[in-house]
């Protein structure tokens, strides 16, 4: 063992010496400073628009960016739509696109915190966003004059500096909370785009638009509740009224105007291209990456993020394991006592007529088909928009609810499935035994059902937990969500991808530890009360 360690050094060693190292003073502080003052030494691939014709150009949904770099440049048309920003920035760094996109204010956060990019010195001119909101909606005229005066007696300003010319530590992400007496107004933003709306160490939204909504709602003396989504869900969320606005960044628009309202324009962004930066400076990959790794996981922010992510997800798994395997286990239970077997020996169960036992079973057997063929993404949406509705909706309940749906669906079909497996001779035994339906049920076809049931039933349980990987996307900040927080904020894909593979992978292997010695224990008690027999 010790010659192992000693040669792993070795290797350690020699890749260092082979490869071109940076500073022994590269740790995750002193990255952070160099990069703040990347600017100063950093050479942009491209400094003029004009060299981007026939390049591919990013650019993230909702924006009219695009717009803006053609105005200047009409041959520059080969862009790429990203529904997220981190997505965009990755394929930059990774060479699939050639520029990206972004706000001044955006693209600096993203500069400072990412080696290796650089901001264009040609600007793409100046975008406008707007508060929207549902057509004809009976906030239109209060929002526009608020944000009309917002912008004329200098909150704008005050709060674009704040949240922009002030370093994070020096921000109000506590300020403007609103408690309103004339009710809730429900305001769509985004979660992953510092400093405009973004989630703090805490998990909390903050951020530029999030405060904008705050003092809206508390001009409208109205409590405010924020509802974080992807651009394309938002118009989705404004064409069915299901919102009351959006403050996501929103570009003004002639086509825009004419489907939803507009309020006045609450700043203008300057819009810029982020690039590769071509500078001859040295750096070692595996320090890089060791520097990434640390940086993610090891700051605190970023460690308090991912274990309240953690904690959440274990939380929702063990909620809808128990609900599941309640629900399921009654669900299974009568769907047993419905069977057509007990028709063949001219038994009632509780007094239900063959049709009734038929309509029930057939019941089941359809609610089980629906589940099981659907994926469970799709059982989520449909219990957040068709139980729980969107607004007030609580997302930790949504995914509870969805989640011990689709495992009920899977224990009910197992017992099932498990009871037919058993054949006709154990019913005709207990039969002539003079068991009761429900006690052939409970105490003879259930017990020699347990062999058939058994790995089913805990294949489902451990496929719940990662089912739980997907409940992010109904807006709960579940460990895989926080991960795409935390990737938002470093923009690196392979240490959160890493750290969920393997917080999974030890969830998992834990629960089937845990059901193999449940099953082991329920065997030794069954052999136990064989001899006793």
């Amino acid at each position: 063992m010790r010659r192992l360690v000693y040669v792993a050094l070795a290797m350690v060693m020699a890749i260092c010496l082979l490869f071109p190292t940076v500073a022994l003073s590269s740790s995750p502080v002193s990255s952070a400073i160099e990069s703040a003052n990347a600017d100063a030494y950093a050479t942009p691939q491209y400094t003029r628009l004009k060299e981007l014709e026939g390049k591919r150009i990013g650019t993230v949904l909702g924006t009219t960016y695009d717009d803006d770099v053609q105005s200047i440049v009409p041959d520059a048309d080969d862009f790429v739509y990203f529904s997220e920003m981190t997505e965009m920035i990755i394929a930059l760094k990774m060479g699939r696109i050639d520029a990206c996109c972004l706000d001044l204010p955006v693209a600096q956060i993203a500069m400072e915190r990412n080696s290796g990019l650089a901001i264009m010195p040609q600007d793409a001119g100046l975008d406008a966003n707007a508060v929207a909101m549902p057509k004809d909606s009976s906030l239109t005229n209060r929002v526009r004059n608020i944000v009309a005066k917002f912008v004329s007696d200098g909150t704008m300003d005050d709060l674009e500096y704040e949240w922009t010319g002030l370093p994070e530590s020096a921000r109000d992400t506590q300020g403007y909370e609103s408690y309103g007496t004339k009710g809730t107004i429900v305001c769509a933003v985004d979660d992953a785009t510092e400093p405009m709306s973004y989630r703090d160490a805490d998990g909390e939204l903050v951020g530029l638009e999030v405060t904008l909504a705050k003092r809206i709602a508390q001009e409208l003396d109205m409590q405010v509740e924020l509802v974080p989504m992807p651009f394309d869900a938002i118009t989705t969320a404004l064409d069915s009224n299901s919102i009351d606005m959006a403050i996501a960044g929103i570009s003004i628009t002639d086509e825009r105007a004419e489907e939803y309202d507009l309020s006045p324009a609450y700043r203008s962004a300057k819009v810029v291209l982020l690039v590769r930066d071509v500078s001859n400076r040295v750096t070692n990959p595996i320090l890089e990456f060791y520097d990434s790794l640390i940086g993610t996981f090891l700051k605190p922010e970023h460690a308090g993020m991912y274990l309240r992510g953690m904690i959440t997800t274990l939380q929702i798994v063990v909620a809808s394991v128990m609900l599941g395997l309640v629900v399921g286990m009654g669900m299974g239970e009568v769907s047993v006592r419905t069977l057509p077997i007990y028709h063949a020996y001219g038994i009632r169960p509780h007094g239900l007529s063959r049709g009734m036992r038929f309509t029930i079973h057939k019941a089941i057997r359809a609610v089980e088909a629906i589940v099981l063929e659907v994926p469970v993404v799709i059982v989520l949406m449909a219990a957040k928009f068709l139980v729980f509705g969107l607004r007030g909706s609580s997302g930790d309940a949504i995914a509870v609810l969805g989640l011990s749906v689709a495992l009920a669906a899977k224990v009910s079909c197992a017992m099932r499935e498990g009871v037919e497996a058993v054949g006709i001779d154990p019913w005709e035994a207990a039969a002539s035994m003079g068991y009761t339906p429900r006690q052939s049920v409970s105490h003879v076809i259930l017990p020699l059902a347990r062999n058939h049931m058994s790995p089913a039933i805990r294949a489902a349980i451990v496929q719940t937990v990662f089912d739980s990987s997907v409940v992010g996307l109904i807006a709960v900040n579940d460990i895989t969500r926080v991960s795409d927080l935390i990737r938002s904020r470093t923009t690196e894909a392979l240490p959160t991808l890493l750290a969920v593979a393997l917080t999974y992978l030890v969830m998992s292997r834990l629960l089937q530890m845990a059901l193999d010695k449940y099953e082991e224990r329920q065997q030794r008690r069954q052999a136990a009360k064989s001899l006793m027999r």
